[in-house]
């Protein structure tokens, strides 16, 4: 399995809310003329215009703009002129009229027209890439952020982190990661934590984990309360989700120490001891659990089969007895059986058993049956459920077909033991212990004949 496929999924809505707030700018900035700058018919125009902007007539105020413009055809055809109705400003107030209206196409247009006749129009470029967003070409949305922020002498990291989500938005996660990283380096006080946590996003679907892990790891240094218990949760998954067993058993281990009363910790330290196959360590992770936080069904069952296996059948038999009151299921019945034979009780095992009508059709529990039958030397018992086993599971008989031939050996059944070994031969996992019963059968069966003829 490769890496790239235990990427987190993108909290995209958060994002989407984020960027969607993102006001329209309408006021010059450092990089563009200041107001008091602009020629004075540009001015007039302005202040013609403000009061329709006011009212919020953004239609009126681009049809203002937009027959003025046309009484000044460019000589070369371009849409830039010496005239002042084509100056960068008011092509800007019209992308700003446009945007206010979603008619973002046209705001586009504008704002490109501003940005021809003045490169460095900061407004202008974040009004393009607010445009470019809502026409979700977010490529192109992070590259105006980007201009945005590079044309302004004051470096605003919001306008960066805008670029980064931007290119996040549009999975161009190269570009996204570098943006954040240039946030890092160069704002690093500034670096909000909920812009961290995208960070992470970004770096995780880049497949990047190593360094998402130090960034998650801020994230949780950073937080209290229930962020913090989320972002060490979301840690702890990524080091389970990776199969770095190593580094999950020693973080889940300073989380209990950390936070010995979190329920949920003790249930993750069970399930990593079971994966290591430290079923001992898992059985005393989950016996915490169960002090912390009520069982269900799974987890009784899980506790049961622990106890079963480290070898304490009289905790795992009561858990196994309810279970199966609850349940009847067929898997839990063998269990319980196994339980009462561990704890040297086979005859209360061979009851459960008889009594239950689902051991009539299920393989491992004829077969249990037919093993405790013929522990017990009751072998006429044994050579009943071994053959009914046989019949349950074509694919499985070969098992049931040879511990039926022996049972048949042992009550001296020779031609019926022959001929069940001789099936349970037909099967490639009991074909050597057929062969070798069968072979030691014929070697008795020539001596009896030599015996009986010296005997003549």
């Amino acid at each position: 399995m490769t890496r790239s496929s235990h990427k987190l999924p993108l909290l995209f809505h958060l994002l989407c809310w984020t960027l969607f707030s993102l006001g329209i700018l309408s006021l010059p900035m450092d990089g563009t003329a200041r107001t008091d700058a602009l020629p004075a018919r540009v001015r007039v125009v302005l202040t013609r215009i403000a009061p329709l902007m006011e009212e919020q007539n953004y239609q009126g105020a681009a049809t203002m703009i937009t027959d003025l413009q046309s009484r000044s055809t460019p000589p070369d055809g371009g849409a830039m002129s010496r005239s002042v109705y084509r100056h960068p400003e008011l092509y800007f107030v019209l992308g700003n009229c446009y945007l206010l209206q979603g008619l973002y196409p046209e705001a586009i247009q504008a704002y490109r027209t501003t940005l021809a006749g003045a490169p460095s129009h900061v407004y202008g470029w974040l009004n393009l890439a607010k445009a470019y967003y809502e026409e979700q070409d977010f490529l192109k949305a992070g590259d105006c952020f980007k201009q945005g922020y590079e044309n302004s002498k004051v470096k605003d990291p919001e306008t960066l982190y805008y670029s980064a989500a931007s290119f996040l938005m549009g999975e161009q996660y190269q570009l996204a990661n570098d943006e954040f990283g240039q946030l890092q380096q160069n704002h690093a006080e500034n670096f909000r934590p909920e812009w961290k946590e995208y960070y992470v996003h970004s770096l995780l679907a880049a497949d990047r984990p190593e360094e998402a892990v130090l960034v998650i790891r801020e994230l949780i240094d950073l937080y209290n309360g229930e962020k913090r218990l989320q972002w060490q949760e979301i840690l702890l998954h990524h080091y389970m989700q990776f199969q770095d067993s190593k580094a999950a058993l020693e973080y889940i281990g300073e989380l209990t120490q950390e936070s010995p009363l979190v329920a949920k910790w003790w249930k993750a330290a069970a399930h990593i001891e079971l994966e290591l196959n430290s079923y001992e360590n898992a059985l005393a992770a989950l016996i915490v659990y169960s002090f912390l936080s009520p069982l269900d069904t799974d987890e009784q069952q899980l506790l049961a089969d622990l106890f079963l296996q480290v070898g304490i059948p009289a905790k795992a038999a009561p858990l196994y007895t309810s279970h199966l009151q609850d349940s009847g299921n067929p898997e839990i019945l063998y269990r319980l059986a196994l339980a009462y034979d561990q704890l040297g009780q086979p005859d209360k095992s061979l009851q459960l058993l008889g009594k239950n009508k689902i051991t009539e059709k299920n393989f491992d529990l004829l077969m249990l049956q037919g093993e405790l039958f013929y522990r017990l030397h009751q072998y006429r018992e044994a050579r009943i459920r071994f053959t009914r086993a046989a019949g349950c599971d074509k694919g499985k008989s070969g098992k049931a077909l040879l511990m039926a031939g022996y049972a048949a050996l042992q009550l001296e059944d020779f031609a019926e033991g022959r001929k069940l070994l001789v099936r349970a031969a037909q099967f490639k996992t009991e074909k050597r212990a057929a062969a070798k019963a069968l072979a030691q059968l014929e070697k008795a069966a020539m001596a009896w004949t030599n015996s009986t003829d010296k005997n003549l």
